[in-house]
């Protein structure tokens, strides 16, 4: 008996494929990075020749889609900001957006922020903003948090002398565990602290970020702390 293969056979479906990955390219004075998670060679040499000539680097891990790290970038157009994101689509309209609101010193790294210290040098970074980072609320998931007294020590190396951390979160417990390890680290003096940012006048100069929007949109408090590095 002869199959007719055209009958029988099935046809596969086909794999997805991420449309942002081909965005990357689009915008190579803004992004640097690939579908690979760490920086190429080539990369790590442009951002290192761009953080050199800057007078002040400010970093952002998760910047998301972009809007306080733009806000940011406009509002000091003499400095460099970096943003830090992992997921595509976020990388390439962070992007998108910093070209049409034309930033000139404004660089998207398409990485994970675990490899932050084989991106910047010793003491380089004058203010790190980390925004509404995953809280990973379950107590098995906590070990992935990205803030601890362990990384705490790690981006304390990577501060100039009198930098600044900026940490955001709607997250009560986290947030209170992040203060409790600032203290036991030992390494910073605390600029600011609040459990209604809204509320308090440090709100004058605070920036928006996309999740931050939708938190107040939902009636949530937001907790600011700010950290400066011990001489």
């Amino acid at each position: 008996m002869v199959v007719d293969e055209k009958v029988n056979s099935t046809k596969r479906p086909k794999r997805w494929s991420n449309p942002y990955i081909d965005k990357l390219s689009t915008l190579p004075s803004i992004i640097l990075g690939s579908d690979d998670r760490e920086l190429s060679a080539e990369d790590l040499k442009t951002l290192q020749a761009r953080c050199v000539s800057a007078p002040a680097l400010i970093v952002e891990l998760g910047c998301g889609s972009g809007a306080h790290l733009i806000e940011r970038a406009l509002q000091k157009p003499e400095h460099l900001h970096v943003g830090i994101e992992l997921r595509f689509k976020r990388v390439v309209r962070t992007a998108e957006k910093a070209a049409e609101s034309g930033v000139k010193n404004l660089l998207v790294l398409r990485t994970s922020s675990d490899f932050i210290s084989d991106l910047f040098s010793a003491e380089s970074i004058s203010t790190l903003y980390i925004n509404f980072p995953d809280p990973w609320h379950k107590r098995r998931w906590r070990k992935h948090r990205m803030l601890s007294e362990e990384s705490l020590a790690r981006l304390h190396a990577l501060l100039q002398p009198g930098g600044q951390i900026s940490f955001k979160t709607d997250h009560r417990e986290y947030f209170e565990e992040v203060v409790s390890a600032a203290h036991a680290a030992g390494l910073f003096s605390i600029d600011a602290v609040s459990l209604n940012l809204h509320g308090s006048e440090l709100v004058s100069a605070n920036v928006l970020t996309e999740f931050e929007r939708l938190f107040l949109s939902q009636r949530l408090p937001i907790h600011l702390l700010q950290l400066r590095k011990n001489p």
